[in-house]
């Protein structure tokens, strides 16, 4: 289970130079919630970026005409969704080992919900251990933004 933050993603060779992953750099975290991960690709696929957590952190599929994009973490959520997220789910985080109890998730939550209205807070940002790709908003959503341009509209 990855909840909160993705550590250390790392574009693949297929990856670096990739229109999704444009504007990330060589290494990067990003918000993430999930307890399912991919096992294996179809041979129709490329690996784009993976994390030694998540060894499939993004991928380019092709069916056919089909060309379709996706990612394991969550360049869509805010760091507000998410802190909500981690409430919801702390019992599963202390089954996972990941949280002793309901009043660490939610210390941690309010971390990460007081940095979403505060993003200048240095402190919590060095707290979380997370920097701008996960803090800034335009730099959180970078992946969107690129599928957006990708598909033809203009954001």
């Amino acid at each position: 289970m990855e909840a909160a933050f993705s550590r250390g993603i790392v574009a693949t060779k297929d990856g670096a130079g990739h229109p999704l992953l444009e504007g990330r750099p060589l290494t990067w975290d990003a918000l993430t919630m999930h307890s399912d991960e991919v096992e294996s690709l179809p041979a129709n696929a490329l690996l784009l970026a993976s994390s030694n957590t998540t060894p499939v952190q993004a991928v380019e599929i092709r069916l056919g005409e089909g060309v379709f994009w996706g990612v394991q973490y969550h360049p869509e959520l805010s760091l507000a969704e998410i802190a909500s997220s981690l409430r919801g789910q702390a019992d599963d985080l202390e089954e996972q080992g990941l949280a002793r109890d309901e009043g660490s998730v939610a210390a941690y939550a309010e971390r990460i919900e007081t940095l979403s209205v505060a993003p200048g807070r240095r402190d919590l940002a060095w707290q979380l251990g997370v920097g701008d790709e996960v803090v800034d908003d335009v730099r959180r959503t970078n992946e969107l933004r690129n599928f957006i341009r990708m598909s033809g509209f203009s954001c």
